[in-house]
């Protein structure tokens, strides 16, 4: 079972995702490079995400959320490479 207290709405997801946009680095030179500029934002949303999540969770909790979060962004950027 999943305590009601950590269920997220789509609405507070994508409010969190539209503040990464508008926060994430941006220079003169990620203009013309996707690459960065996506960089820049899976970066900033990660930790956006993180610290959120943190503030609500109980402390037993955090733990497990850090070693998840940190694994499912390990595997994503092994498979990238």
């Amino acid at each position: 079972n999943v305590d009601p207290m950590y269920q997220y709405s789509l609405g507070w997801f994508v409010a969190l995702y539209m503040a990464s946009i508008e926060g994430s680095r941006t220079s003169d030179s990620d203009q013309g490079n996707i690459a960065l500029r996506l960089g820049s934002l899976e970066e900033h949303f990660t930790r956006s995400l993180y610290r959120n999540i943190c503030r609500s969770l109980f402390e037993k909790d955090k733990l497990l959320f850090s070693f998840l979060l940190a694994f499912r962004v390990s595997k994503e950027n092994d498979d990238k490479a």
